[in-house]
């Protein structure tokens, strides 16, 4: 399925969709798992993968479409049983093989006729990991895990494989079901155009693992440097939205709603 996009020549109505797109790479939330088709995501009735027992398809429409990317990790998934990956390490394995295909690194993810984004578009903050000891941990833990599940695959050298997590870790996105719960996580190349505000013109929702970003207020034209999500929840105080910011994505928020009330807070 192809992106969809708006003409950039436009004018935007609040409501208006403005970019659909599927994932890069996406995990089903483990604790999901049983409950939800790994393919669609959808709830209902689901088979186990004959292969690794560990995936669940809704039908075989699904377990066909998703065999391509599933193919690689099934052996795997069968060999390291009865232990589970993690999602952090799955998601990190998917993204790996993914490059390793002949259209990981050249895959060109349009969210305009003429522009588009590429795997190493997206921002790693590597040194800001290097410099962030949780984050370290956590990196370190899923090379761990990797070793063990991806024995017949080369891996990249450490350098390029932390490069692949900071890419994960600050692009990702949370995937939501219609009540707003987290049921997945999901990378979207085209969709990381899209920068982050506390005061945003634009919201991202989510249809299984579709991706779809739309306008919440009018704008004379689409002009993507200003097209604004929000990132975090917005209902939380400005101290705790920067102090999120900060520690997941590396950065302050400057829009006007936060620095309206920055010179009162101690940050």
């Amino acid at each position: 399925m192809k992106n969809k996009y708006r003409n950039t020549d436009s004018s935007i109505k609040a409501g208006d969709l403005i970019l659909t797109e599927q994932p890069f790479a996406y995990v089903l939330s483990s604790k999901e798992k049983g409950f939800r088709c790994d393919n669609c995501l959808e709830k209902g009735k689901v088979l186990k993968c004959s292969g690794c027992q560990f995936v669940h398809y809704c039908g075989r429409s699904c377990q066909r479409d998703a065999w391509n990317d599933h193919k690689w990790e099934c052996s795997n998934l069968k060999r390291i049983a009865p232990k589970v990956i993690p999602d952090g390490a799955r998601m990190l394995a998917k993204i790996i093989n993914r490059l390793k295909r002949s259209d990981g690194n050249s895959y060109r993810a349009f969210y305009s006729a003429t522009s588009f984004r590429m795997w190493k578009d997206l921002m790693s903050h590597y040194s800001d990991l290097k410099a962030d000891k949780k984050r370290m941990d956590h990196f370190t833990s899923l090379c761990v895990v990797l070793y063990e599940f991806l024995k017949d695959i080369s891996l990249p050298n450490t350098v390029e494989l932390m490069g692949i997590y900071g890419r994960m870790v600050i692009n990702s996105f949370t995937l939501l079901d219609t009540d707003m719960n987290s049921i997945g996580t999901g990378i979207y190349l085209a969709c990381s155009i899209v920068d982050h505000s506390c005061n945003p013109n634009a919201v991202a929702t989510f249809d299984g693992k579709t991706i779809s970003i739309r306008a919440i207020q009018d704008m004379p034209c689409l002009d993507w440097n200003q097209i604004r999500i929000s990132y975090i929840d917005l209902m939380k105080s400005p101290y705790d939205r920067q102090t999120e910011l900060l520690k997941s994505y590396y950065f302050l928020c400057q829009c006007d709603r936060c620095m309206g009330k920055c010179f009162r807070c101690a940050y």
